[in-house]
């Protein structure tokens, strides 16, 4: 057995399983069609219109071709239109009555080449050779227990063509299959080309389109996560810079606040080292009488110095020894009187006690 046969064996198989809209060719077919019929050729352009053929009115029943001069004229006419629509299959359509069917029974093995077997067997299943007639053959019934298979086997005897096969070879045009209307049944193809029928290569192209299918399945399953990954890490960015914002403002309040209390921990601690000077102020107001004023106001590493003037100048250092505030003030400079209404001008030092 060859893997050719196994291949083909197979293809019918899966073509056996495809819906039956799939397998209705002739609605999609888009070349020629050919009429072969008893009263006339007509041909069927793929724009869907119909010329009539030259050829005999009627088919030859002894096995007769096209005479030569019938053959000459369709020739032209095939090749005119052939110029007019371009190169194109051809569906031919035979009077129906040409078909022959019979029910042959095969061993099941036969299954696996079973054009082969019945191309051999061709001569003792029918009264033809397998080289004068299109065939096709369908299996009807599988007898596992038998070990046998049923078979409709389907033909055409090439007679019936009357030599058509060549003209239409010969200006260029493809014949793929026979084609034959069956009442309440789809049409029967039988092919007419050593690579199998419309059918099956339909088939192995849906084969094929559904092994691509299949690749680009396996492949998304490969970059799909990596997408997804992507795609969260891309909403984790966006959600991040969303709170950025809120999170920076945050810092710089926190920073500010940090600072602020790191000022006050620096004045609590410079106030600490040289006192408080609103402490010493308020000691100082309490301390002076009304009719003394103060000039001068300096405070430098714990030591107070001030200057003014007052009527009892005595009695401002007698103030500023009553508070603990002070320590040991005493005159910096000589008292001097003021020209202004008896006020004296004095200047005092002091230690300041540290709060």
């Amino acid at each position: 057995m060859k893997i050719r046969d196994v291949r083909d064996w197979w293809l019918r198989q899966m073509y056996d399983l495809l819906p039956a809209w799939l397998k209705r060719e002739s609605r999609a077919f888009d070349g020629y069609m050919i009429d072969y019929l008893p009263d006339g050729i007509m041909l069927r352009l793929p724009d869907g219109r119909t010329v009539p053929l030259p050829g005999p009115a009627r088919q030859a029943d002894d096995g007769e071709d096209i005479p030569a001069s019938d053959q000459s004229t369709m020739h032209n006419a095939l090749a005119a239109i052939m110029a007019a629509h371009g190169r194109g299959e051809v569906i031919l359509r035979p009077d129906p009555a040409m078909l022959l069917e019979r029910e042959v029974i095969l061993p099941s093995a036969a299954e696996h080449s079973l054009d082969h077997v019945l191309g051999y067997e061709m001569d003792r299943l029918t009264p033809f050779v397998a080289a004068d007639v299109v065939f096709g053959a369908r299996v009807m019934r599988r007898d596992m227990a038998a070990g046998r298979l049923h078979v409709r086997l389907s033909l055409v005897p090439t007679v019936a063509l009357g030599g058509l096969l060549p003209v239409l070879r010969a200006v260029g045009m493809e014949p793929l299959a026979l084609e034959i209307p069956r009442p309440g049944q789809s049409p029967l193809r039988l092919s007419l080309t050593q690579r199998g029928s419309v059918a099956q290569r339909r088939a192995r192209h849906l084969l094929a389109g559904a092994a691509a299918i299949c690749g680009g399945l396996a492949v998304v399953a490969l970059v799909l996560p990596f997408a997804l990954q992507s795609v969260a890490y891309a909403r984790l960015d966006r959600r991040m810079a969303s709170v950025r914002a809120p999170a920076q403002a945050a810092t710089r309040i926190r920073q500010d606040i940090q600072g602020e209390a790191a000022g006050r921990n620096l004045m609590h601690a410079e106030q600490q080292r040289l006192g408080n000077p609103l402490v010493i102020l308020g000691a100082l107001t309490t301390a002076l009488s009304d009719d003394t004023y103060l000039t001068d106001f300096s405070l430098q590493q714990g030591r107070l110095l001030i200057s003014g003037q007052s009527r009892a100048t005595t009695a401002v250092i007698q103030a500023m020894n009553a508070d603990p505030v002070f320590v040991a003030p005493s005159f910096a400079a000589p008292v001097t009187q003021s020209s202004d209404r008896g006020y004296s001008q004095f200047s005092i030092q002091a230690t300041v006690e540290k709060h």
